[in-house]
């Protein structure tokens, strides 16, 4: 497997992205097909709420990387489990060839079965743990620009200092704070903007400015308002995107809409060949 920044050292001029892919809750035997009919430089496995039926970000990573033999990144959740249990689930990956790996705090009403244990990594802390010989993984970390432009930055800055090799940066229609930590953070380490593509009666996670909202709502102008956005980074000179295909409530997923938006930025290479 390739890490991320290979690929977008390799990738010259051309946007690179990476496609936020999840398993289904109830995978049919041909639910990887779906991830077939993409065509994203990166798979990113999507930290998600445990489901008997489902498999781990781990799991689903390694899967999709054999069916399509594109390159992939899975999330981990500092919150999830303890450190032991979450360096054993690095020692799985490691094990099974995954070479990206996205670490992230995760949401505080998910930490249910480790909610009486005290002894959990921070983000930073494993970033920095990650920078051990042993592991070579290539690392990613979160940036969240509501949260405050300077407080993410600060933040980054620190993750970056502690190993981390590129960053996932949350969707967001503000461009001006885009503008702003772009000038904070400087010349660094790839930086993925996520640009979410918005349906009517989908879940979103970004405040969504009311005339795109109308163009979505009345017009299901999703795709174009999704390419308008990335053009918009572009003239910013970013030129590595989090593509987050359109969530539907009970968890459906449109993934040929996030086919469309990628297909709008030629070339692209053919799934599973060298970039």
């Amino acid at each position: 497997m390739a890490r991320v920044t290979d690929i977008v050292s390799a990738s010259g001029t051309r946007p690179v992205f990476m496609c936020d892919f999840s398993p289904p809750r109830n995978p049919s035997p041909d639910w990887l097909d779906e991830a077939s009919a993409l065509n994203p430089d990166i798979f990113s496995v999507p930290y998600l709420a445990p489901h008997p039926a489902r498999p781990d970000p781990i799991t689903a990573a390694h899967l999709i990387h054999n069916h399509t033999r594109t390159e992939v990144a899975f999330n981990l959740a500092t919150r999830d489990a303890s450190k032991p249990k979450l360096l054993e689930k690095l020692t799985r990956a490691r094990d099974l060839g995954l070479h990206n790996v996205v670490v992230l705090q995760g949401d505080a009403d998910r930490w249910v079965a480790n909610s009486a244990d005290t002894e959990c990594f921070t983000p930073t802390e494993l970033i920095r743990e990650l920078t051990r010989p042993c592991w070579d993984f290539c690392v990613g970390a979160v940036a969240d620009l509501a949260k405050g432009v300077e407080r993410e930055a600060d933040l980054s800055h620190q993750k970056i200092d502690a190993g981390a090799d590129f960053l996932l940066i949350q969707p967001t229609f503000d461009f001006e704070a885009t503008e702003r930590f772009l000038s904070h953070l400087g010349p660094s380490v790839p930086l993925f903007f996520g640009v979410e593509i918005l349906v009517k009666g989908g879940i979103s996670f970004t405040p969504t400015p009311h005339p795109l909202r109308d163009r979505i709502n009345m017009r299901n102008e999703g795709v174009e308002v999704a390419v308008e956005t990335i053009h918009r980074f572009l003239r910013l000179g970013i030129r590595c995107f989090y593509l987050i295909p359109p969530i539907f409530p009970g968890g459906a997923r449109d993934y040929r809409m996030a086919r469309q938006v990628m297909d709008s930025f030629t070339p692209r290479p053919t799934p599973g060949s060298p970039v």
